[in-house]
């Protein structure tokens, strides 16, 4: 029944990676039983790679932003540590250079109201930047 089991966890790798946490739900809920000998066995193998899956993960969905990401890399059982080595090695966009492109892509230009300055400041928030940046930059728009 290992092998029945191997051959599922084999074929979902080949489409993306996966998380050992991910994987073992996956598994189990498919096989209904303990899957720690097939993913020992992935592991061993270096079919399955928690650092792999988070490097991916970060690089797919990027757009996201650092505070979501992290959370869901942590939900998906990478460690806290892990999850801030990989999005500290990302290169991630400016503040500034954010903001002007939504600024662009709204059609605003400054000043911009308090009520433009708010829905910026939501934006750039659900993409991890720091809250006093923003307002210091948005301060220099309105």
């Amino acid at each position: 029944m290992d092998d029945a089991m191997y051959g599922y966890a084999i074929k979902l790798l080949a489409v993306r990676d996966y998380s050992v946490r991910r994987m073992k739900a996956r598994l189990e809920k498919r096989f209904n039983r303990n899957s720690e000998r097939v993913i020992d066995r992935l592991l061993s193998q270096k079919f399955l790679d928690d650092l792999r899956f988070a490097e991916s993960f970060v690089r797919v969905r990027k757009s996201r932003g650092r505070l979501r990401l992290r959370a869901e890399l942590i939900r998906d059982g990478i460690g806290e540590t892990m999850a801030d080595d990989v999005l500290e090695r990302e290169d991630w966009t400016s503040l500034v250079e954010v903001l002007k492109d939504k600024m662009s892509g709204l059609k605003l230009i400054p000043p911009v109201s308090l009520r433009e300055a708010a829905r910026l400041s939501r934006f750039l928030r659900r993409l991890g930047y720091d809250e006093e940046e923003i307002r210091e930059e948005l301060e220099k728009l309105i």
